[in-house]
């Protein structure tokens, strides 16, 4: 097996768990993302909330959550935009792409100083 085809199967497995492990049940449209992050998986869950999401991430067992906004949203895709913030001496925000007809999933950081953005991460989404 590659070893984009066993981190794909690694990615699915981890998202899986995390749906099947989610409590209760939601009548709200939920996302669970999950993509390579430093040598590890980042999982990210976007729950819609009125006219927003709420992420929920989780990396190394640290877990943070946070209102994105919806940039753009039609049959196929999603656009967030969140974590609007100061970083360092600039400022910036965090976007994500989810295609909703086949799960693919990006995000970024981009930051208004050189060296404050992060590359793209690109994963896979499962919808509940």
């Amino acid at each position: 097996m590659t070893p984009l085809n066993s981190n794909h199967l690694k990615v699915k497995y981890i998202i899986t768990l995390a749906l099947l492990s989610s409590p209760g049940t939601s009548l709200s449209e939920t996302f669970f993302c999950a993509h390579d992050f430093i040598n590890s998986t980042r999982i990210s869950t976007f729950t819609r909330h009125d006219s927003q999401f709420i992420e929920k991430s989780t990396f190394l067992k640290n877990t943070s959550s946070h209102e994105v906004q919806i940039i753009h949203e039609d049959g196929k895709s999603l656009y967030l935009m969140g974590n609007i913030n100061s970083r360092g001496t600039g400022i910036g925000a965090s976007f994500t792409l989810i295609d909703k007809l086949n799960g693919n999933y990006s995000a970024i950081y981009l930051g208004s100083v050189s060296g404050e953005s992060s590359t793209v991460y690109y994963g896979q989404c499962i919808k509940e």
